[in-house]
């Protein structure tokens, strides 16, 4: 069964005291949770530089004639497969029984091997001091079918016959820095503090739309009847002065008001209605935009930046010098694009983030796997400085976009190992596209965080450059807000002037019934009695109440008119007016001059004689 899933090799046979020890790893590893759903398999291909390859050409044939899938193409054989160990995160092996346990490159060769129908045994392999990883894939790929492990595909491996089947993993160049803890002064010790959230144009634009909002208002609205924005002082009444305070200068505290929320516009005519609620919707989103940003800003924030973030701000950074793993394709890449570039070369990405702490370089320069993977180890903690243990973090962009599979030697001829390339090809687009590489290496880190000494370090909300707002941030609130201005304005226009000559003509009816009233009495049959009731009480309380005052201007005529008349018609009687609240009130008039005698022939007016009243049935049925 083991056969058929391609896991052991033809010619391996199990020892007898294998099956306590294969039992005895397996509890190991699923107590300390090593990602791992497979069988332990031992290291049997020796470390002794032969030449373990098969020889793929036939198979080639019969793939380039057709009589075999590609995929297919390996199905049966027993591929060689080396890796150099030295964590377990992506190898789990065991030096002291030989035997490999689990790990990401351990599982996707069961994978891989599963779907092509193959089979594999593996070698561990070690490399010499004084050699480049580049120098060690050109050697090792000559005595392996497979080199299985993330090596970075670089232009100067591909010239070295070395194939790189798949991009399995993200390498792309990155730098990573130490984060700056020197705390900015906060905001809320500045005096000012409170104008930051906007810049000074958009202080003065909001000034700006207050004054012109408030202008706008007073001239679409202060012609109206009855308006309570717009009343004028009673010291100024009549005069420029008075209009100007009573108006505008109420129209401008309104506006103030409403942007404070201590009050707002109550506008009367339907354009006066659409404009306030444009200028409260613009208020309601500029009062927003302040209160998120003043709140951002007033909140003390460690500046994590140290300035640099590129390999270009260390170049500029005089005596600054990059930490890098030694003789990785990082390091032979950087040293070709960058050459004036100073380095601290180090035995490891662990040893360059120790570097960067201890201020020998002021970045590390790594793959993306490189980082993700040793973010949360020892390495990248700072014990000495308690709350903020992990103290790196990846600075810019990547400067260099690059990926990573396993190696096998460019060789369409000798071997034909170029089919192995094409075949895993093959098998690595088919896990991506099923999403199995992203699992597996999600899978990979998770086992990171749960088996580091250090713990996994908490979750660091990403930082967001706080500046104050600008007008080309808010512009669009007063673009729109002037927008509607300018279509209530022009309409309001032909509103206004049918109001004012509306107003003024019954402005001048009401003279006219007045000076008839004046020079006549109710009775004057000018124009009728119906037609002065008309004009003065059209069923409004203001009708009434001009009346009253009418009356009053009644009773001083009459005086003014006795001391000037010879001959008067003493009464002694009273006339009654009717107040605002359409109660009768009476006044006493002594005298009442010949001339302001109502006529006898009126039936409703004549007979005044002793306490005499207006009859209510003069008013109809207004109070």
């Amino acid at each position: 069964q083991e056969v058929k899933r391609g896991v052991w090799t033809k010619n391996m046979r199990a020892p007898s005291g294998w099956t306590f020890t294969v039992l005895l790893v397996l509890w190991v590893s699923v107590a300390v949770g090593l990602p791992t759903a497979y069988h332990p398999l031992p290291a049997t291909i020796p470390d002794n530089g032969q030449n373990h390859k098969n020889d793929f050409c036939s198979r080639a044939q019969e793939v380039k004639s057709g009589a075999r899938p590609l995929k297919t193409a390996l199905q049966g054989m027993n591929v060689s497969v080396g890796y150099i160990y030295y964590e377990d995160t992506w190898l789990a092996y065991n030096k002291d029984t030989n035997m490999i346990t689990g790990g990401y490159h351990y599982e996707l060769l069961h994978l891989v091997a599963q779907r092509g129908g193959f089979g594999f045994q593996m070698g561990i392999m070690s490399k010499r001091a004084n050699q480049t990883w580049t120098e060690f894939t050109q050697e090792r790929q000559s005595q392996y079918d497979i080199l299985a492990d993330a090596y970075t595909d670089i232009a100067d491996r591909r010239t070295r016959r070395s194939a790189f089947p798949f991009h399995i993993l993200d390498q792309s160049f990155i730098l990573v820095t130490q984060k700056d803890y020197e705390e900015d002064a906060l905001l809320h010790h500045k005096l000012f503090s409170f104008l930051a959230p906007f810049d000074d144009m958009l202080w003065v634009l909001i000034i700006f739309s207050l004054v012109f909002t408030a202008l706008v208002y007073w001239l679409m609205e202060s012609g109206i009847k009855h308006h309570d924005d717009m009343k004028k002082q009673d010291k100024y009444v009549g005069t420029w002065l008075g209009n100007f305070t009573g108006n505008a200068g109420r129209a401008m505290y309104l506006s103030v008001a409403a942007f404070t929320g201590a009050g707002g516009f109550t506008p009367k005519t339907p354009f006066g209605r659409l404009f306030n609620a444009s200028w409260t919707f613009a208020l309601l989103l500029i009062v927003s935009a302040y209160t998120a940003n003043l709140a951002s800003l007033l909140i003390g924030v460690a500046d994590e930046s140290s300035g640099i973030e590129t390999p270009q701000d260390v170049l500029a950074t005089a005596g600054a010098k990059v930490c890098i793993w030694a003789g990785t394709a990082q390091h032979q890449t950087m040293k070709s694009m960058f050459p004036d570039m100073g380095f601290h070369e180090v035995p490891g990405v662990a040893a360059a983030l120790v570097g960067v702490r201890e201020e020998q370089c002021v970045a590390a320069a790594m793959g993306v796997v490189d980082w993700a993977e040793n973010e949360n180890y020892e390495a990248a903690r700072n014990r000495d400085r308690p709350g903020a243990e992990c103290d790196m973090q990846m600075v810019g962009r990547p400067f260099k976009t690059a990926g990573a599979s396993w190696i096998v030697e460019g060789d369409a001829a000798a071997s034909c190992s170029s089919l192995v390339a094409d075949v895993l090809a093959l098998l690595f687009l088919e896990l991506g596209d099923e999403h199995e590489l992203d699992a597996l290496l999600e899978r990979a880190l998770e086992y990171v965080k749960k088996n580091s000494n250090a713990g996994e370090c908490p979750e660091i909300e990403e930082k967001t450059e706080l500046t104050a707002l600008s007008v080309s941030a808010m512009g669009g609130i007063f673009l729109l807000h002037a927008f509607i201005t300018i279509v209530c304005v022009i309409a309001s226009i032909p509103y206004t002037m049918y109001y004012q000559r509306r107003r003024a003509t019954k402005k001048q009816l009401r003279a006219k019934a007045l000076e008839e009233i004046v020079t006549n009495g109710l009775g004057s049959p000018k124009g009728g009695k119906d037609a002065m009731r008309s004009h003065l009480l059209k069923g409004s309380a203001e009708g009434i109440a001009r009346l009253e005052r009418t009356m009053t201007a009644m009773a001083s005529r009459i005086k003014e008119l006795r001391e000037q008349s010879k001959g008067q018609l003493q009464l002694g009687g009273k006339i009654s007016t009717i107040t605002s609240d359409g109660d009768i009130a009476t006044a006493e008039v002594n005298t009442v001059p010949r001339a302001l005698s109502l006529p006898a022939e009126t039936p409703d007016y004549a007979g005044l004689s002793g306490q005499s009243t207006l009859p209510a049935a003069a008013f109809g049925s207004t109070r």
